[in-house]
């Protein structure tokens, strides 16, 4: 019995360098902590998510908040 196909056992794992050492810009990361006002307003918002719940597969309220930004 196959489980893995060949396509997918020849894929080579993601290195993403890590070196504390230097500052990556090409890996979209920042050098700079977020402040502290903003890491509390992530903390609240996840708290407030239905974790328990698939997320809509539609992103309608997404679409909706994009849809008025555009003004579409």
């Amino acid at each position: 019995m196959r489980i893995m196909n060949d396509k997918l056992r020849a894929l080579k794992p993601y290195d993403p360098d890590i070196d504390p050492s230097l500052i990556r810009l090409d890996a979209n990361e920042s050098c700079f902590a977020l402040p502290s006002s903003v890491m509390a307003e992530i903390a609240d918002a996840v708290r407030l998510l239905p974790l328990n719940r698939y997320p809509d597969p539609f992103a309608r309220s997404l679409c909706e908040a994009y849809g008025r930004y555009a003004e579409v």
